[in-house]
Protein backbone atom coordinates (compact mmCIF):
# COMPACT_ATOMS: atom_id res chain seq x y z
CA UNK A 1 0.00 0.00 0.00
CA UNK A 2 1.22 4.01 -0.54
CA UNK A 3 -0.19 7.22 -0.55
CA UNK A 4 -0.72 7.09 -4.15
CA UNK A 5 1.42 10.47 -4.66
CA UNK A 6 2.20 11.71 -7.81
CA UNK A 7 5.75 11.11 -9.24
CA UNK A 8 5.74 14.95 -10.01
CA UNK A 9 4.16 15.77 -6.37
CA UNK A 10 6.90 13.48 -4.61
CA UNK A 11 9.27 15.47 -6.48
CA UNK A 12 8.16 18.88 -5.75
CA UNK A 13 8.07 17.53 -2.07
CA UNK A 14 11.00 16.15 -2.27
CA UNK A 15 12.47 19.59 -3.66
CA UNK A 16 10.84 21.97 -1.13
CA UNK A 17 12.47 19.58 1.94
CA UNK A 18 15.61 19.63 0.92
CA UNK A 19 15.83 23.37 0.90
CA UNK A 20 14.70 23.44 3.99
CA UNK A 21 16.86 20.84 5.69
CA UNK A 22 20.02 23.28 6.25
CA UNK A 23 17.59 25.91 8.03
CA UNK A 24 17.14 22.72 10.87
CA UNK A 25 19.28 22.83 13.62
CA UNK A 26 20.33 19.93 15.76
CA UNK A 27 21.75 19.65 19.60
CA UNK A 28 24.27 17.70 20.71
CA UNK A 29 23.66 15.95 17.52
CA UNK A 30 20.24 14.38 18.32
CA UNK A 31 18.33 17.14 19.93
CA UNK A 32 16.03 18.97 16.92
CA UNK A 33 15.20 22.60 16.44
CA UNK A 34 13.29 22.80 13.38
CA UNK A 35 11.82 26.41 14.50
CA UNK A 36 9.36 26.83 11.43
CA UNK A 37 11.78 24.90 8.99
CA UNK A 38 9.93 22.33 7.29
CA UNK A 39 6.46 23.84 7.42
CA UNK A 40 6.72 25.61 3.88
CA UNK A 41 7.15 22.25 2.72
CA UNK A 42 3.60 21.49 3.67
CA UNK A 43 2.64 23.95 0.16
CA UNK A 44 4.13 21.10 -2.23
CA UNK A 45 1.55 18.57 -1.08
CA UNK A 46 -1.96 18.87 -3.66
CA UNK A 47 -4.44 20.89 -2.24
CA UNK A 48 -6.49 21.51 -5.54
CA UNK A 49 -9.69 20.91 -5.90
CA UNK A 50 -9.95 17.57 -7.41
CA UNK A 51 -11.24 14.64 -5.29
CA UNK A 52 -8.12 12.75 -5.58
CA UNK A 53 -6.14 15.75 -3.68
CA UNK A 54 -8.59 16.12 -1.08
CA UNK A 55 -8.82 12.30 -0.18
CA UNK A 56 -4.59 12.34 -0.35
CA UNK A 57 -5.05 15.23 2.06
CA UNK A 58 -8.11 13.48 4.38
CA UNK A 59 -6.18 10.21 4.30
CA UNK A 60 -2.43 12.58 5.35
CA UNK A 61 -4.73 13.96 7.93
CA UNK A 62 -6.06 10.39 9.58
CA UNK A 63 -2.57 8.69 9.08
CA UNK A 64 0.07 11.34 10.76
CA UNK A 65 -1.77 14.94 11.34
CA UNK A 66 -2.58 18.34 9.85
CA UNK A 67 0.74 18.85 9.32
CA UNK A 68 1.79 15.37 7.94
CA UNK A 69 5.09 16.23 6.28
CA UNK A 70 6.44 18.62 9.04
CA UNK A 71 5.71 15.85 11.70
CA UNK A 72 6.89 12.76 9.49
CA UNK A 73 10.17 14.19 8.65
CA UNK A 74 10.71 16.02 12.19
CA UNK A 75 9.96 12.94 13.81
CA UNK A 76 11.66 10.31 11.36
CA UNK A 77 15.22 12.19 11.63
CA UNK A 78 14.58 12.00 16.10
CA UNK A 79 14.43 8.37 15.32
CA UNK A 80 17.42 8.28 13.52
CA UNK A 81 19.28 10.69 15.82
CA UNK A 82 18.28 9.13 19.13
CA UNK A 83 21.53 7.26 19.53
CA UNK A 84 23.78 10.39 18.35
CA UNK A 85 23.97 12.13 21.51
CA UNK A 86 27.38 13.96 22.15
CA UNK A 87 27.07 16.12 25.42
CA UNK A 88 30.29 18.54 23.89
CA UNK A 89 28.47 18.73 20.08
CA UNK A 90 27.92 22.70 19.84
CA UNK A 91 25.20 23.39 17.79
CA UNK A 92 25.10 22.37 14.17
CA UNK A 93 22.95 22.39 10.77
CA UNK A 94 21.21 18.89 9.95
CA UNK A 95 23.76 19.22 6.77
CA UNK A 96 26.84 19.28 9.15
CA UNK A 97 26.20 15.84 10.51
CA UNK A 98 27.47 12.48 9.13
CA UNK A 99 25.01 11.02 6.64
CA UNK A 100 23.37 14.75 5.88
CA UNK A 101 25.70 16.25 4.49
CA UNK A 102 23.52 15.92 0.68
CA UNK A 103 19.87 17.30 1.36
CA UNK A 104 18.88 16.66 -1.82
CA UNK A 105 19.47 12.40 -1.24
CA UNK A 106 18.08 12.61 2.26
CA UNK A 107 15.15 14.70 0.75
CA UNK A 108 14.58 11.26 -1.16
CA UNK A 109 15.19 8.76 1.31
CA UNK A 110 12.41 10.31 3.20
CA UNK A 111 10.44 11.16 0.43
CA UNK A 112 10.13 7.19 -0.60
CA UNK A 113 9.28 6.47 3.35
CA UNK A 114 6.47 9.44 3.15
CA UNK A 115 5.43 7.63 -0.21
CA UNK A 116 5.07 4.01 1.62
CA UNK A 117 2.76 5.33 4.14
CA UNK A 118 0.31 3.97 5.67
CA UNK A 119 2.43 1.62 8.28
CA UNK A 120 1.06 -1.07 10.36
CA UNK A 121 1.57 -1.22 14.17
CA UNK A 122 0.93 -3.16 17.09
CA UNK A 123 0.61 -0.86 20.48
CA UNK A 124 0.93 -3.36 23.72
CA UNK A 125 -0.39 -2.77 27.25
CA UNK A 126 0.70 -5.27 30.10
CA UNK A 127 -2.44 -5.99 32.23
CA UNK A 128 -0.97 -6.67 36.04
CA UNK A 129 -3.86 -8.71 38.06
CA UNK A 130 -4.62 -12.27 38.24
CA UNK A 131 -7.06 -12.81 35.60
CA UNK A 132 -4.52 -11.71 33.57
CA UNK A 133 -1.98 -14.22 35.04
CA UNK A 134 -5.11 -17.09 34.39
CA UNK A 135 -5.45 -15.74 30.95
CA UNK A 136 -1.98 -16.33 30.17
CA UNK A 137 -2.20 -19.63 31.13
CA UNK A 138 -5.14 -21.23 29.16
CA UNK A 139 -5.32 -18.67 26.21
CA UNK A 140 -2.91 -17.05 23.47
CA UNK A 141 -5.17 -15.04 22.30
CA UNK A 142 -8.82 -13.22 22.33
CA UNK A 143 -9.85 -10.90 19.56
CA UNK A 144 -12.36 -7.77 21.44
CA UNK A 145 -12.67 -6.25 18.16
CA UNK A 146 -11.36 -5.50 14.61
CA UNK A 147 -8.69 -3.50 16.36
CA UNK A 148 -8.72 -4.56 20.11
CA UNK A 149 -6.90 -8.23 20.90
CA UNK A 150 -6.05 -9.87 24.33
CA UNK A 151 -3.26 -11.72 23.56
CA UNK A 152 0.28 -13.90 25.42
CA UNK A 153 3.11 -13.30 24.33
CA UNK A 154 4.68 -16.70 22.72
CA UNK A 155 7.52 -18.03 20.33
CA UNK A 156 5.88 -16.89 17.33
CA UNK A 157 4.73 -13.66 19.31
CA UNK A 158 8.93 -12.38 20.03
CA UNK A 159 9.52 -13.34 16.99
CA UNK A 160 7.56 -10.53 15.91
CA UNK A 161 8.31 -8.30 18.58
CA UNK A 162 11.70 -8.67 19.64
CA UNK A 163 12.35 -7.00 23.18
CA UNK A 164 14.43 -3.37 22.53
CA UNK A 165 17.72 -3.34 23.04
CA UNK A 166 19.01 -1.01 26.10
CA UNK A 167 21.45 1.16 26.03
CA UNK A 168 25.26 -0.14 26.42
CA UNK A 169 25.45 3.37 28.51
CA UNK A 170 23.45 3.66 31.37
CA UNK A 171 23.33 7.62 30.81
CA UNK A 172 21.74 6.92 27.13
CA UNK A 173 18.32 5.86 29.51
CA UNK A 174 16.72 9.28 28.47
CA UNK A 175 17.64 8.78 24.82
CA UNK A 176 14.95 5.37 24.96
CA UNK A 177 11.30 6.13 24.08
CA UNK A 178 8.99 7.55 26.86
CA UNK A 179 6.88 4.67 26.77
CA UNK A 180 10.25 2.61 27.31
CA UNK A 181 11.99 4.48 30.32
CA UNK A 182 9.52 3.13 32.99
CA UNK A 183 8.82 -0.05 32.05
CA UNK A 184 10.58 -3.72 31.83
CA UNK A 185 12.80 -4.19 28.45
CA UNK A 186 11.66 -7.56 28.23
CA UNK A 187 7.94 -9.49 27.67
CA UNK A 188 6.12 -10.94 30.74
CA UNK A 189 4.89 -14.52 29.57
CA UNK A 190 2.85 -15.14 32.26
CA UNK A 191 1.12 -11.87 31.69
CA UNK A 192 -1.86 -11.09 29.42
CA UNK A 193 -1.12 -8.23 27.42
CA UNK A 194 -3.84 -6.00 25.87
CA UNK A 195 -2.97 -5.02 21.88
CA UNK A 196 -4.33 -2.49 19.66
CA UNK A 197 -3.78 -2.14 16.42
CA UNK A 198 -2.72 1.34 14.38
CA UNK A 199 -2.54 2.30 10.73
CA UNK A 200 -0.37 5.40 9.75
CA UNK A 201 2.38 6.53 10.98
CA UNK A 202 3.52 6.76 15.04
CA UNK A 203 6.48 8.49 16.06
CA UNK A 204 8.89 8.03 18.88
CA UNK A 205 7.42 11.55 20.27
CA UNK A 206 4.25 13.11 19.96
CA UNK A 207 1.20 11.83 19.40
CA UNK A 208 0.30 11.35 15.93
CA UNK A 209 -3.63 11.00 14.91
CA UNK A 210 -3.05 6.96 15.00
CA UNK A 211 -2.03 7.34 18.60
CA UNK A 212 -4.65 9.63 19.87
CA UNK A 213 -6.71 6.80 18.16
CA UNK A 214 -5.23 3.38 20.11
CA UNK A 215 -5.61 5.68 22.93
CA UNK A 216 -9.46 6.17 22.49
CA UNK A 217 -9.72 2.42 21.80
CA UNK A 218 -8.00 2.00 25.17
CA UNK A 219 -10.28 4.14 26.98
CA UNK A 220 -13.35 2.60 25.21
CA UNK A 221 -12.24 -0.58 26.64
CA UNK A 222 -11.57 0.43 30.18
CA UNK A 223 -15.10 2.36 30.24
CA UNK A 224 -16.68 -1.16 29.55
CA UNK A 225 -14.34 -3.07 31.62
CA UNK A 226 -15.42 -0.85 34.95
CA UNK A 227 -18.81 -0.76 33.60
CA UNK A 228 -19.19 -4.14 33.50
CA UNK A 229 -17.44 -4.45 36.78
CA UNK A 230 -15.19 -7.10 34.65
CA UNK A 231 -12.50 -8.82 36.30
CA UNK A 232 -10.31 -6.54 34.15
CA UNK A 233 -11.31 -3.84 36.01
CA UNK A 234 -8.48 -3.18 38.62
CA UNK A 235 -6.42 -0.45 39.51
CA UNK A 236 -3.72 -0.85 37.45
CA UNK A 237 -6.52 0.82 34.59
CA UNK A 238 -5.17 4.03 36.08
CA UNK A 239 -1.89 3.34 34.58
CA UNK A 240 -3.23 1.94 31.43
CA UNK A 241 -4.93 5.15 30.65
CA UNK A 242 -1.80 7.22 30.18
CA UNK A 243 -1.50 5.21 27.28
CA UNK A 244 1.48 6.85 24.95
CA UNK A 245 3.67 5.88 28.36
CA UNK A 246 2.20 2.53 29.91
CA UNK A 247 1.83 0.67 26.11
CA UNK A 248 4.99 -0.55 23.81
CA UNK A 249 4.93 -0.11 19.98
CA UNK A 250 5.71 -2.50 17.47
CA UNK A 251 5.57 -1.11 13.56
CA UNK A 252 4.59 -4.61 12.10
CA UNK A 253 4.80 -3.73 8.18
Amino acid sequence: MSLGLEKRHQQLLAQAIAAELPRVTVRNKSFIDASGALLLAEEALPHGPKAKDKKLITDLERYISETPVYDFVYQTLTRELDDKYDPKSPSLSLIQLDGYADPKAVADRLVRDFESLPWEYSLHVRLENDFSKLFARNTKAAPISDAVTLVTPDENFLKMFPPPVEPTDPSLTWALPPWAQSHPQSWDLTSMYLRVNAHGFIGEYGETAPLKEAISELKAFCGIAIGLSSPLNKGYFLEAFQFATAARIGRVS
